[in-house]
């Protein structure tokens, strides 16, 4: 699978039109990686069995679908926390995380991804980690000899391990590295790739502005861009051989500059893909 093929546009980007509108408009604008985020569409509960089948015949046409849980609240509007000191709403968070699973499987994605949660005010950090463990291993039990691959949107390479599948690894968001960086973000970048790999499943994109005094603000398009220099990066994904999906999230503006903002990144990406 050639590098184009593998650069994809999450519904973030567009996120007021229609989901399947979305999907048409993504594959006519020659993006062949949709990354579908339920929460802009009521949640998977509320895309129910004939509309996952419509949905499976209309992503067909794409070489890779992934569905993640940015955003993701449960039906009482309440936001998902898989380690929350509550046992209801952490069972109710859990089986709502486990909805974005089956709904991967019915529209036929290959990878299903999701955001940690942050515990509350009574839940410890190994609290919060034991609860992460325990969600992944209750998705693996989920997925069985099945052909998806399911990774946390993080940068803990030591729970990684400690799941300890290839099937469950990292969504590794390349501006929230950057976020996370200082002085050289993508020397910073860099690092957290090198500890992260092999682990990654999937990466996001998108630019990140750095204004006086070291504000930084991602999701921006590239053009905006000045905190990564993504010739070193993209450098090293290709290095590592990385055959997953690269996905830009690029969500500044409305839905049809955010459209002509990916289709520049795309472009962008493939250019410097191709140099190296």
């Amino acid at each position: 699978m050639n590098i184009r093929s593998r650069i994809g546009i999450s519904t973030l980007s567009l996120r007021k039109i229609p989901l399947e509108q979305s999907i048409d408009t993504a594959y006519e604008q020659g993006f062949r990686v949709f990354e579908l985020v339920p929460h802009l569409y009521g949640g998977p509960e509320q895309l129910d069995l004939p509309m996952r089948k419509r949905l499976r015949d209309k992503l067909g046409c794409f070489d890779m679908v992934t569905v993640h849980t940015s955003g993701a609240r449960l039906q009482d509007g309440r936001g998902a926390n898989i380690a929350s000191s509550d046992t209801s709403y952490r069972r109710e968070s859990v089986e709502h995380y486990l909805e974005h699973i089956h709904l991967a499987l019915d529209v036929g994605a290959k990878l299903s991804t999701f955001h940690v949660a942050h515990g509350d005010e009574k839940t410890s950090p190994e609290q919060v980690r034991a609860a992460h463990l325990e969600f992944a291993r209750i998705a693996l039990d989920q997925v069985k000899g099945i052909d998806l691959r399911m990774g946390y949107e993080y940068f803990d390479i030591e729970l990684s391990k400690e799941i300890g599948k290839p099937q469950f690894g990292i969504l590794f968001d390349i501006g929230h590295a950057a976020l996370r960086s200082e002085g050289d973000l993508s020397a910073g970048i860099l690092q957290l790739m090198r500890e992260m790999f092999p682990s990654i499943v999937q990466f996001h994109a998108h630019g990140v502005h750095v204004s006086e005094p070291g504000n930084k603000q991602d999701h921006q398009p590239l053009q905006a861009n000045n905190g990564i220099d993504y010739a070193r990066v993209l450098h090293r994904i290709k290095e590592q051989n990385f055959q997953g999906p690269i996905i830009f999230e690029i969500m500044n503006s409305t839905e049809q500059v955010n459209l002509e903002n990916t289709i520049y990144a795309r472009e962008k990406f493939v250019e410097i893909w191709e140099e190296y």
